[in-house]
């Protein structure tokens, strides 16, 4: 009957249905995924400790974010595959793939945007670092959401369900840990193959923002340190803005020229790069999720042909 209601109906039907099954399976699922948060957070947190230089500001919360990234992506390979059979089977009595996926997409939200604030809460109370909460729990937020977004695309590819988790974690991996931007730098891989895979890593762009934005309490007394740990990674195009690793021009007036970006820098330079890269995140999140409902309505398309 469920084929012959309304779409909205539908959706509704769907997401309400949903919020069941997810009610049912807080024991183990929601208590075992709330667990591994908090026990991965402790042990990333208690191993960095809160007496960190700057120069080791981005590799630690690289770390952070990619141990984050990897329980994020995990956990929500689940929101799709646990119920693969039964929406093979409602597709192949016409009900909409896309109230489907967007039910499943909404009930699955509290969990995006309740487990970073789990994780950072231990976290953020080890390393007691400068920069507000909320200023790492948007970075978290959007590192959850780009990872769930490549969870569903991966659950609605033909890779066989076995083998869904560890393609996951291979490729959160290989994104997160080899091209963060912390090695190779954003400098060192300008204009290289490595820039374009890096420019496709989550933790390239959560590792910029959230360094802007804790470097930024430090600028007063540690300005000269930030600019040499920006021009030396290139974060903020700030090799760039010096002419770091480049061959250095003659010209007096691109001297003067660069001789006048260092002295207006200040501590509000980068907030615009920091935007960005949340910005980029978000928006490959939606990506990645327009990827898996097309994975979704072709996958609907043939079980309705058979």
């Amino acid at each position: 009957m469920l084929q012959r209601r309304s779409w909205f109906w539908q959706l509704w039907h769907l997401a309400s249905r949903n919020v069941r099954l997810y009610r049912r399976v807080v024991w183990p699922y929601v208590v075992v995924d709330t667990a591994c948060l908090l026990a991965a957070a402790a042990i990333v947190g208690s191993i960095q400790g809160s007496k960190l230089g700057l120069s080791e500001v981005p590799r630690n919360l690289s770390m952070a974010f990619l141990v984050l990234s990897v329980l994020s992506s995990i956990t929500h390979l689940r929101t799709f595959s646990a119920f693969r059979v039964v929406q093979a089977h409602e597709f192949s009595s016409g009900v909409s793939g896309t109230a489907t996926f967007l039910a499943s997409n909404l009930t699955d939200l509290p969990w995006v945007f309740l487990s970073p604030a789990i994780f950072l809460a231990i976290y953020y109370f080890l390393i007691v670092p400068r920069a507000g909460f909320s200023d790492l729990y948007t970075v978290g937020a959007m590192d959850c959401w780009w990872s769930s977004g490549l969870s569903y695309a991966i659950s609605q590819s033909s890779i066989p369900p076995a083998h869904h988790a560890l393609v996951m974690v291979v490729v959160t991996l290989i994104l997160g840990a080899l091209f963060q931007r912390v090695s190779p730098t954003i400098r060192e891989a300008r204009g290289s193959f490595t820039a374009a895979l890096q420019a496709c890593s989550f933790n390239r762009w959560a590792t910029e923002a959230v360094t802007i934005r804790e470097f930024k309490p430090y600028f007063e007394t540690g300005w000269n340190l930030i600019l040499a740990i920006y021009t030396d990674t290139g974060m903020c195009d700030m090799d760039l803005h010096t002419g770091y690793g480049t061959v250095q021009t003659a010209d007096p007036v691109e001297q003067l020229r660069r001789a006048s970006r260092l002295r207006t820098f200040s501590a509000g330079s980068c907030d615009a790069y920091a935007r960005n890269a949340l910005g980029i995140l978000a928006g490959s999140g939606v990506v990645l999720r327009l990827l898996a409902y097309f994975e979704l309505r072709l996958g609907a398309l043939a079980v309705r042909k058979r």
